[in-house]
C-alpha cells in the first residue's frame, strides 16, 4: 500500500473517532472528596434521615456539556444520594445553586438569602440555575435593572444514582463559552428555611447542623466547587469572620472550553499531524536518495545529460 494512503486512511479513521460522539464539553472540574463540611467546621444533624452522616452534600464533579442543539446539561456527581422523602426528582438533601458570570455587569448577591455569601464584582453573576426537590429546581435570568426572569427547569437523578442533571434550554441560557465563570454551592434542604436552606447553628442537634457560630452572616454552603489547594479552597473561602468586619466572598471556577474536544482528541490529532510530518519527510528522503543513486550509477561524472 501506498505509504502516503496509509497516513491519509489513518487521518480519516482518527478524525471519525474523535468526532463520532456528538457531544460538546464547555467545562467540567472535579471537586475534593469528603468535604461537605463548609469551611471544615460543619457537623451533620442527627435525625435517622441524615444517615450515613457523611457525604449526601459532597459535591465530587461538575460539568457542563450537551449532546442536543436545544439543551445545555448541568451534571453534578455527588458522593451519595439517598431519598428518604421520596421527593420525585430522586434526591432531597441537597439544595444546589449554580451561578454563571456570562460577561459584563450582573449581581454579587445571590438570588436567595440562602448561601449568604457574595460574589466578587468582578464575577458578578448573570444566571443561576437552582436544583432542589419537591418541584423547587428554577433557572433565573439577572439584568442590569436588577430584574430577575424565573422559570421552571428540569432536575432528576441519572441511574448510576451518583449524578443530578439539570437540562436548560438554549433559548434561556444561550451556548456557554471559554470566558463563562461558575459559581456551585451545596446546601441543606429545608422547606422552611431561608431560601430552602438549612441553618447553621453552634451545636448540631436533631435538625440542624453544628459548628457554626449563631451569628449572622455565616455561610450555609457545605460544599463549594473549588480548587484542592491554594488561596481559593474551600475551606479558605468560607472561612467566617465572627467580628462581621468582612463578609464571605467567593470566587468562582473555569476558564472554560469551547469545543468538545478533550485530551485524547488533542492526542489523536498530534499523533495525526506527526505521522503526517513523518510521512512527508520520508517521501522527501527517498526522493533524494533515488536522485542520488541515479547520478552515481548513470552519470559517474556528477552531471546529468
Amino acid at each position: 500500500m501506498n505509504r502516503a494512503m496509509l497516513v491519509v486512511g489513518i487521518f480519516l479513521l482518527l478524525f471519525a473517532l474523535g468526532a463520532g460522539g456528538g457531544s460538546e464539553v464547555f467545562f467540567q472540574q472535579k471537586d475534593p472528596l469528603g468535604d461537605d463540611n463548609g469551611p471544615g467546621t460543619y457537623l451533620y444533624p442527627r435525625n435517622v434521615a441524615f444517615e450515613p452522616y457523611e457525604g449526601l452534600f459532597d459535591l465530587i464533579g461538575f460539568s457542563v456539556w450537551r449532546e442536543k442543539e436545544e439543551e445545555i446539561l448541568f451534571d453534578l456527581q455527588m458522593a451519595k444520594i439517598t431519598n428518604p422523602w421520596a421527593a420525585p426528582e430522586g434526591f432531597i438533601h441537597p439544595v444546589i445553586h449554580i451561578y454563571i458570570d456570562s460577561g459584563p455587569g450582573g449581581q454579587i448577591l445571590p438570588a436567595s438569602s440562602g448561601p449568604d455569601v457574595l460574589f466578587r464584582p468582578e464575577y458578578a453573576w448573570d444566571y443561576c440555575l437552582i436544583a432542589a426537590g419537591w418541584g423547587n429546581s428554577r433557572f433565573l435570568a439577572a439584568d442590569e435593572g436588577n430584574g430577575r426572569i424565573l422559570q421552571p427547569i428540569s432536575a432528576e437523578v441519572l441511574g448510576d444514582r451518583r449524578t443530578i442533571r439539570l437540562r436548560v434550554p438554549v433559548t434561556l441560557l444561550g451556548v456557554p463559552n471559554r470566558r463563562w465563570r461558575y459559581y456551585v454551592l451545596v446546601g441543606s434542604y429545608d422547606g422552611f428555611g431561608p431560601g430552602l436552606f438549612r441553618d447553621i447553628r453552634a451545636t448540631e442537634s436533631e435538625w440542624f447542623f453544628g459548628g457554626g457560630h449563631d451569628k449572622p452572616g455565616e455561610p450555609r454552603v457545605l460544599d463549594l466547587l473549588a480548587p484542592a489547594t491554594g488561596k481559593y479552597t474551600q475551606q479558605q473561602q468560607l472561612r467566617y469572620d465572627p467580628t462581621g468586619k468582612r463578609r464571605v466572598t467567593l470566587t468562582p471556577v473555569g476558564h472554560g472550553l469551547t469545543t468538545g474536544f478533550r485530551w485524547w482528541n488533542l492526542l489523536a490529532w498530534a499523533l495525526v499531524l506527526g505521522m503526517i510530518a513523518a510521512g512527508l519527510i520520508w517521501t522527501a528522503a527517498k526522493g533524494k536518495l533515488f536522485v542520488f543513486w541515479l547520478k552515481i550509477k548513470d552519470f559517474p561524472d556528477g552531471r546529468f545529460r
